[in-house]
């Protein structure tokens, strides 16, 4: 007969709905704010393109600033 040990029950409820451990979830959330971080770095740059590179990737000002005063998240 066995029992469940307090351990195994703790355990267990340290999953997440979606079934990860929280360590998972943790570098999950680490993984979406460097994510993040990188999106709005690479807006900034964008919009600091010299007229001729924009042309390059043919990309017009407007639409570079555009771009760049996205939020984050979007």
């Amino acid at each position: 007969m066995s029992t469940t040990s307090p351990s195994a029950t703790t355990a267990l409820d340290a999953r997440s709905v979606t079934g990860l451990p929280r360590y998972g979830r943790l570098k999950g959330i680490v993984a979406l704010f460097f994510y993040c971080q990188d999106r709005m770095r690479t807006r900034r740059r964008l919009a600091a393109l010299p007229p001729h590179l924009l042309k390059d990737i043919g990309v017009s000002r407007e639409e570079a600033l555009d771009e760049a005063s996205k939020p984050f998240w979007s």
